[in-house]
């Protein structure tokens, strides 16, 4: 009977899902930003356009509670990682925090109960 109220508790987006669901949102306003406010190559215009879809797609199944979501996240982080690294952002030394992110936030997907227990739809 404790296990079951357990699982309850660690079900839905709360606790620390939160943060990678609102990095998400913010790296898609800053992505854009960045395309609207700066001169930046075509190729990574293309790569940002990407990004935000991807990112969209990835919260739009955040949403839904769909199964896939852990992987897609994971795929996004490792997405912004190289998008950090591919764009201006090296000289800012900021895709340091993008990888660390990146591996933290992959292990939370990884081996987090309420992710388990959230995304089963």
């Amino acid at each position: 009977m404790a296990k079951k109220k357990a699982k309850k508790k660690l079900r839905g987006i709360n606790g620390w899902l939160i943060l990678p669901m609102l990095g998400f949102m913010i790296e898609i306003a800053i992505i854009l930003k960045n395309l609207i406010q700066n001169y930046i190559r075509t190729e990574i215009m293309i790569l940002g356009l990407v990004m935000i879809a991807f990112y969209a797609l990835t919260l739009i199944f955040l949403f839904k509670e769909k199964k896939q979501t852990p992987v897609l996240a994971i795929i996004a982080l490792w997405l912004g990682f190289a998008y950090a690294l591919l764009s201006n952002y090296p000289s800012s030394g900021s895709f340091v925090a993008d990888g660390i992110g990146a591996v933290i936030w992959t292990w939370y997907f990884n081996v987090s109960k309420r992710v388990k227990n959230t995304f089963v739809k």
